[in-house]
């Protein structure tokens, strides 16, 4: 039999306190706002509002993402972790205008040279043959079509609910941000701004 391997996806929902952007995503195709790819060894890859796509390890201490666990073929793994380690190095960047047309009807777009979270890791399954996925137009699959599509699939082997929250902080950002008066900074990612106690990235 071939060899299987693990691949995550990983989902965020947006929260009340979060960017007006995050929230305006979630009224228009809820709940998910973001979606991320992550291999075996840690390496995950997708990409936030303003800055190109990124392949770098992720340990995923936010209790907002819910995280999908699936197997696929050992060569079709190869290939979906060289593209997101390509795709990384030649820099492509973000497409805020095809992130939101994304949701309308008949207007499409899909340039080679940008895109958003829930494109790219569409594109980065079909290249990966994961048949749940073959269907979908990346152009105008959102984080939660995705959601809909693995939740789909035999190949899912584990479903996570969100981590506790006061662990995540704990580990994330410390007690001086619990303050309830303090204001949290925030940080971009591709549907606007996530409070970074929120979003380690490492």
């Amino acid at each position: 039999m071939p060899q299987t391997r693990i691949v995550q996806l990983l989902f965020y929902q947006a929260q009340p306190n979060d960017h007006f952007m995050n929230r305006l995503v979630s009224w228009f195709d809820p709940p998910y706002v973001h979606v991320e790819i992550r291999f075996e060894d840690g390496m995950a890859s997708s990409v936030y509002a303003g800055e190109t796509v990124f392949f770098r390890n992720r340990t995923y201490a936010n209790p907002h993402y819910r995280i999908e666990t699936f197997t696929v073929e050992d060569r079709d793994y190869q290939a979906m972790y060289r593209h997101c380690r390509l795709r990384a190095a030649h820099n492509v960047g973000f497409d805020g205008l095809g992130m939101y047309l994304a949701i309308l009807p008949l207007i499409s777009r899909n340039p080679p040279d940008r895109t958003f979270c829930s494109r790219y890791v569409t594109e980065v399954l079909q290249l990966g043959n994961v048949p749940e996925f073959v269907m979908l137009t990346p152009c105008r699959t959102t984080p939660s079509m995705l959601f809909k599509a693995v939740r789909s699939s035999n190949r899912t082997l584990f479903s996570s609910v969100p981590f506790k929250i006061e662990l995540a902080v704990q580990g994330a950002c410390g007690p001086q941000d619990l303050h309830p008066g303090k204001k949290r900074r925030g940080t971009v990612t591709e549907e606007g701004i996530v409070p970074i106690a929120f979003t380690p990235r490492v």
